[in-house]
């Protein structure tokens, strides 16, 4: 009988891999939720249909350091008008800078997520 379904949809091609156990409930369960008939047909279509992104990592470096950067200043700045209570020009100068860093970031992240 499976033969023959092969047959008839074209699959002539069989892999075969391995798992350990843990990978197989992991698929099992993905299956079960997407309520599909057989782990052949998951993983076929997980196979198929997945698409990966190929992400810069040199971005992303670049990215985690200018949000490290806003981090450390706003921090400043809170300490500073925490124990002052005043917040000066020179904080605001600050903030506007970090404005603007965080919407270089977030332009790169939208262009991260629209590459395929």
């Amino acid at each position: 009988m499976e033969n023959e379904e092969n047959k008839s949809n074209n699959r002539d091609i069989k892999i075969v891999f391995r798992v350990n156990k843990k990978e197989w409930e992991i698929i099992n369960l993905k299956k079960e939720y997407l309520d599909i008939k057989t782990v052949s047909d998951y993983v076929r279509t997980a196979a198929v249909f997945t698409s990966f992104k190929v992400i810069d990592k040199k971005l992303i470096n670049e990215i985690f350091t200018s949000i490290s950067a806003v981090r450390s200043s706003l921090n400043q700045i809170a300490k500073r008008i925490n124990s002052t209570s005043r917040v000066y020009d020179e904080d605001m100068k600050k903030i506007a800078d970090m404005h603007e860093v965080l919407n270089k970031v977030s332009s790169q992240l939208v262009n991260l997520n629209s590459k395929k």
